[in-house]
């Protein structure tokens, strides 16, 4: 049977889709501070336009005249025909041609012309703003000002008379300057507007926040090489999940459960168990499980090959016999029902005795004395030797931590296993 080799967790869309789901709090947190900053921002930028009439001062140059009756028509068309010409291209090249305005273009001219019928009478005004600057016409001081209104009277009257046969101009107010306070209404917005840019603003945020909240997780979950919770390190590793320990729960009562799982279906004799440790945030657990079977007032032998990691390099050790060195170890009496062996890696000065035949036959010889072989061994990250207990077991269980291993260390046993058709029969998980 071929088995997908693996290194690396793969995300689908739907796991991502899932994964984010499940942290909605965190969308909803994101989602409110986003609202809160968009919206405070157009309420502290808009505040001060609302319900209230911004004005600017404007300093104008102004004239008034009088348009004689030269053809019978109505005040209104008389007035309107003046001023018209006021602003007409006429006008405006006689004041170039006689006034010496050549940096001045006609749009220019009719950006700064204005020109008001004063009601329904014979009088028009003449409106300069300044300052102001039209391509390369500069128009900054009241001096410059009234004089440019002048030339302008003066061009006008010249064009009238050439276009109207008669002098229909006569001044009424001289040139003068005056300022003027106008409303700005681009600015202003009433209290509805504003309202309603604000909640806009807030519900941009809030958009913006789940928005934020999803790619930072995707990107999160695709960077961060750890488990993301149990069903991960199943999956991981296709066994079944025996536990999901908390911090601190892994007492009497867990252990129970733990090894009421393990002896389901024993077989007739020992029962040989292999506890497989990878990066498991605790070095007792096969001892635990050992008092807890022994708590059964069952025999049971403790074999502690991880030296070094949970105790066990005293009289106990088995290496100095495994090797043909020594006699049979006699093992330490825990309590009436437990009894305990270890290795020691001074005794095997570089060498390895759980791959060896003579570890078999002591597990051999051990399963005819105890009602449980309990074997805890080195971290599988850092020695193959649980790999080689498993092959002497019953039952294999991997204790692991999801904040403590790596995916690809999950993948890599879960690799072993495979090529070495290890049956394993639950995970063991600590949540630390």
């Amino acid at each position: 049977m071929k088995k997908e080799y693996k290194l690396d967790r793969e995300y689908s869309l739907l796991e991502v889709v899932r994964y984010n789901l499940r942290m909605w709090w965190l969308a909803a947190i994101l989602a409110i501070l986003c609202a809160g900053l968009l919206g405070g921002y157009k309420y502290v930028s808009n505040y001060e336009f609302t319900g209230r009439s911004l004005y600017e001062s404007k300093h104008q140059a102004t004239a008034t005249i009088m348009v004689k009756d030269y053809n019978g028509e109505t005040a209104t068309e008389r007035v309107g025909t003046v001023t018209r010409i006021i602003t007409s291209q006429k006008v405006y090249d006689k004041l170039v041609k006689e006034r010496g305005y050549s940096n001045l273009s006609y749009e220019g001219y009719q950006a700064l012309v204005q020109t008001k019928q004063s009601e329904v009478s014979d009088l028009a005004s003449i409106y300069v703003t300044y300052p102001a600057r039209v391509d390369l016409f500069d128009l900054q001081n009241e001096t410059g000002a009234l004089l440019f209104l002048n030339d302008i009277i003066y061009a006008a009257d010249k064009a009238t008379q050439e276009l109207l046969g008669q002098d229909v101009i006569d001044v009424l107010d001289e040139p003068f300057i005056a300022t003027k306070v106008e409303q700005v209404e681009t600015f202003a917005m009433d209290e509805e507007e504003f309202w309603r840019g604000v909640m806009k603003g807030a519900a941009a945020g809030f958009c913006l926040g789940i928005i934020v909240e999803v790619v930072c997780f995707s990107f999160w979950m695709m960077l961060y090489k750890k488990p993301k919770d149990v069903e991960e390190i199943r999956q991981c590793l296709d066994v079944p999940v025996i536990d999901d320990l908390k911090p601190d729960a892994d007492n009497e009562e867990a252990f129970q459960k733990v090894a009421l799982f393990l002896k389901k279906d024993k077989p007739d004799g020992c029962l040989r168990i292999n506890c497989i440790s990878a990066h498991a945030p605790k070095r007792d657990v096969a001892s635990k499980l050992a008092m807890s079977f022994a708590n059964s007032m069952e025999k049971t032998l403790f074999i502690d090959l991880a030296s070094g990691e949970s105790g066990g390099m005293g009289e106990n050790s088995i290496s100095r016999y495994l090797l043909g060195e020594g006699d049979e170890t006699k093992p330490i009496a825990l309590n009436q029902y437990l009894d305990m062996v270890c290795r020691s890696m001074a005794d095997e000065d570089g060498r390895n005795v759980v791959m060896t035949e003579r570890f078999a036959q002591y597990v051999e010889e051990m399963s005819g004395r105890y009602a449980y072989l309990i074997i805890n061994s080195t971290d599988v990250v850092k020695s193959a030797d649980a790999y080689a207990v498993a092959k002497l077991c019953d039952r294999n269980m991997i204790v692991t931590g999801r904040k403590t291993v790596k995916n690809e260390e999950l993948y890599r046993v879960k690799n072993t296993i495979d090529v070495q058709d290890i049956p394993v029969n639950g995970v063991l998980v600590y949540e630390q």
